[in-house]
């Protein structure tokens, strides 16, 4: 029997679905946006702390949704200056690391000259995305602009940071401002094996249906100087971790969301922070997501993973923060286990990262 979509829900664009498999993912295309009434009791406790209004709560939430929009385009120009900076796609000049990297270097001014004249005539896929985020009048002082903003972010994190009072809080704030970026890599997925090697062994799970929000599409890094194909990880490396799983895929940037599309079960164009799909997940990831996300934000996302979360399914993220405990246990998904993950034990110091497992049917305490 079908069903009229939930109010406020919209079909993910731009995906051709062949009629065979249309009826097994219909409902993974399908999302409505979050209202007041969503929220838990004590979540909407919450909410009013955190200046959310009742009978507001709509404009709100439009709020958050024009706010992201605007940190997605910012995040996509964070890219185009990483590609400026370190492709040899359109240039023999050298690459040069961002973190090192002067607006007034004759290097860079180089590569800004270089790049504009390529993308009269893209040669690359890559390059015709490129093409769209410059203006079509000023592009050089669109790229200077762009590329100040840019350095200072880095310099803010990696120096500013150094000398405050908390570092880490230094850093996590920034990331609430910063634009939304598609990074990703390998060691996105070591936060995810160490906690299904927790789940395994300590409270064994088969998840027949599986939810990866951010896979990321690797499209121009801060850290790889010399930028590869374009490229997601984690949702081959889930299939390959649950074999017998359906893995669906979430994104914001619809860029994102096409480059996945064949590699996940279904692929939805969505904000965690104020989407969510009704179908049910035994298993929801999120790794470098969280971190992007205020504490309003951060309180509806926790809320829309609960909405989608079987009721002895797991929550997989590895944000350390103290609002995704707090959040989590008002939503009904209180923390199930913690721990650390080294996921580059050659890098002096070795670089560790956490994982957070959260559940509904965790001990409520």
């Amino acid at each position: 029997m079908s069903r009229a979509p939930p109010k406020g829900a919209r079909p993910v664009p731009g995906l051709i679905i062949s009629p065979v498999v249309m009826c097994r993912i219909a409902l993974a295309l399908v999302i409505s946006t979050i209202s007041w009434q969503d929220l838990s009791f004590y979540a909407q406790k919450l909410a009013v702390e955190l200046g959310f209004k009742p009978a507001s709560f709509a404009q709100s939430v439009e709020t958050i949704r024009s706010r992201n929009s605007a940190r997605l385009r910012e995040g996509e120009i964070d890219h185009l200056i990483f590609y400026l900076l370190q492709s040899t796609e359109f240039t023999s000049v050298p690459s040069i690391n961002p973190a090192v990297a002067a607006v007034n270097d004759a290097a860079v001014r180089s590569r800004m000259s270089d790049l504009v004249r390529a993308l009269i005539k893209p040669s690359s896929e890559r390059q015709q995305y490129v093409a769209t985020l410059l203006p079509p009048s000023h592009p050089e002082a669109f790229l200077e602009r762009e590329f100040s903003r840019v350095l200072k972010w880095i310099h803010d994190k990696e120096v500013g940071c150094r000398s405050a009072e908390s570092p880490q809080s230094c850093i996590a704030a920034l990331y609430t401002t910063r634009g939304h970026s598609s990074d990703t890599s390998p060691q996105s997925m070591a936060p995810v094996r160490a906690a299904w090697g927790w789940l395994i062994k300590e409270r064994p799970i088969h998840p027949r249906r599986v939810l990866i929000i951010g896979p990321g599409s690797d499209f121009a890094a801060r850290t790889a100087l010399k930028p590869g194909p374009v490229q997601s990880f984690q949702p081959a490396a889930l299939k390959a971790l649950l074999p017998d799983a359906t893995v669906d895929c979430l994104d914001l940037n619809p860029r994102v969301v096409r480059a996945v599309s064949e590699e996940c079960d279904a692929a939805l164009e969505a904000d965690i922070s104020i989407h969510r799909s009704d179908v049910t997940y035994d298993l929801i990831v999120a790794t470098n997501v969280l971190l992007y996300l205020d504490d309003k934000e951060l309180l509806l996302a926790m809320q829309n993973v609960r909405s989608m979360l079987a009721p002895t399914g797991s929550f997989v993220h590895n944000d350390t923060r103290f609002q995704t405990n707090l959040f989590g246990r008002a939503v009904g998904l209180p923390v199930l286990h913690f721990g650390s993950v080294t996921v580059d034990a050659i890098h002096k110091p070795p670089l560790i990262d956490h994982f957070v497992i959260h559940s509904p049917a965790a001990p409520k305490l």
